[in-house]
């Protein structure tokens, strides 16, 4: 994992993530893109996320971003979130959700 705050740039590739999130407090989610713009060089690729309390991952006012080729198991919620619906240009494709669970207590 890759992350250079300056620069916008986040890139993770090929890891598991289990037991994550925390569906009663806002902005705990396996992957959480916060209001990072353009991020153009930035990709997560060939993940996996199971058993979450809280979503695979939320994008939240960022745009460019590429996410493909993952796999979401058993999650909480939306499993994949465009938060404001202001975000662009992000490719979202070949990823595999199955599973999702219901999210009556989600923030």
């Amino acid at each position: 994992m890759k992350f250079l705050s300056k620069l916008n740039i986040f890139r993770l590739s090929h890891v598991e993530f289990t037991r994550t999130g925390q569906p009663k407090i806002l902005g705990r989610y396996a992957v959480h893109f916060h209001m990072i713009g353009n991020a153009h060089d930035s990709y997560v690729n060939g993940i996996a996320v199971h058993h979450s309390f809280a979503r695979v991952t939320t994008i939240h006012a960022t745009h460019y971003l590429r996410f493909t080729n993952n796999v979401g198991y058993a999650a909480v919620g939306h499993n994949v979130f465009l938060e404001d619906g202001i975000e662009r240009h992000n490719h979202i494709e070949g990823n595999l959700i199955m599973s999702a669970r219901e999210a009556s207590f989600m923030l």
